[in-house]
């Protein structure tokens, strides 16, 4: 009832924070990996190239204001495209919260996992004996899909 009611309340509101932080520091952490590829880098630097040879061969030329500007509109989906291989680095910057956060979830998963896991393995191991069979438990398994 504490945690599933409809009204709502200070744990709720808490567990609703710290979800949303985790979120975000993994998503951070996501983008990050992924953005310090050797494919993501030469993704962003195809995407930087046009407004790179644009801006080394036309715009270094001296043009008058309104070629300037025929320019700039005709070069928008260029820029547009560098902007974004720019703005995705620092979205995806992660601060100390993040890796704070992602250190105690995966400790907090760590010990909710091995908790769990030693009861069912017990559990079953003394079934087995009681039956007489020795059977080893089932191997754990990691569920959790970020590794620390």
């Amino acid at each position: 009832d504490l945690l599933l009611s409809a009204d709502g309340g200070y744990v709720q509101e808490l567990l609703l924070e710290e979800a949303a932080k985790l979120a975000d520091a993994a998503v951070r952490d996501t983008i990050a990996q992924a953005g310090s590829s050797a494919v993501a880098s030469r993704v962003a630097e195809a995407l930087r190239a046009p407004k790179a040879i644009a801006d080394s061969t036309v715009g270094s030329l001296p043009l008058p204001g309104p070629l300037r500007s025929l320019y700039e509109a005709a070069l928008l989906p260029a820029t547009v495209l560098d902007e974004v291989t720019r703005l995705l680095p620092a979205l995806a910057r992660r601060s100390d919260l993040d890796a704070e956060t992602l250190a105690s979830f995966g400790s907090l998963w760590d010990k909710l996992s091995d908790a769990g896991g030693e009861g069912v393995e017990t559990k079953q191991a003394a079934e087995g004996d009681a039956a007489g069979v020795g059977a080893p438990p089932p191997p754990r398994r990691r569920h959790f899909v970020y590794s620390m």
